[in-house]
C-alpha cells in the first residue's frame, strides 16, 4: 500500500489523508455485532493506522460513540459526514493510539487485504469469509 494514501465521503464534504508506511497498517475485517448494526451487513472492512499519522483535510465529521466489549469495556467512537452520512473512522477507544478507516471510504479501496477476520463469533452465516484468512472469535491479545 502507497503512502500517503486518501479518502472521504460520498458527497466530497469531508475527506482525510493518512501517512502511515505499511509496516504500520493493519488490515481486517471485523464481524462484531456492533460492525453490523453500524454498517447494515454482515461486517466492515478495516485499515487500522497510527492516529498521528491521520488528518481530516477538508470538512469536520460528526461522531457518535457506542459502548463496546471489542477492547474490553469503553468507548468506541466512530465518525461520519454531516452532509451524507457516510462513515468514515471507527476502532477509536479511550486511551488507544491508533484509529480504524473504513475501506469504502477510501478513494483506493482496492488495496484492502484483510490479515484476518475479527469476531467471528458474531458473524452472520449468510456472511460469506475468506477461507485462507485466519479467523478469531473476538480480538486476540
Amino acid at each position: 500500500m502507497k503512502s500517503p494514501f486518501t479518502g472521504g465521503c460520498y458527497c466530497g464534504a469531508v475527506r482525510y489523508e493518512c501517512t502511515a508506511k505499511p509496516d504500520q497498517i493493519e488490515m481486517f475485517t471485523c464481524h462484531c455485532r456492533d460492525c453490523q448494526h453500524i454498517t447494515g451487513g454482515g461486517h466492515t472492512p478495516v485499515i487500522f493506522v497510527p492516529t498521528s499519522t491521520f488528518l481530516f483535510t477538508r470538512g469536520t465529521p460528526r461522531y457518535f460513540s457506542t459502548d463496546s466489549d471489542q477492547a474490553g469495556p469503553r468507548s468506541h467512537k466512530r465518525s461520519f459526514c454531516y452532509e451524507c452520512g457516510s462513515r468514515l473512522t471507527g476502532g477509536e477507544f479511550a486511551g488507544s493510539p491508533n484509529i480504524g478507516l473504513t475501506v469504502g471510504s477510501l478513494d483506493d479501496p482496492s488495496v484492502f487485504k484483510a490479515s484476518a477476520d475479527f469476531w467471528i463469533s458474531d458473524a452472520q452465516p449468510w456472511d460469506i469469509m475468506n477461507s485462507a484468512t485466519p479467523k478469531f472469535d473476538k480480538v486476540p491479545g
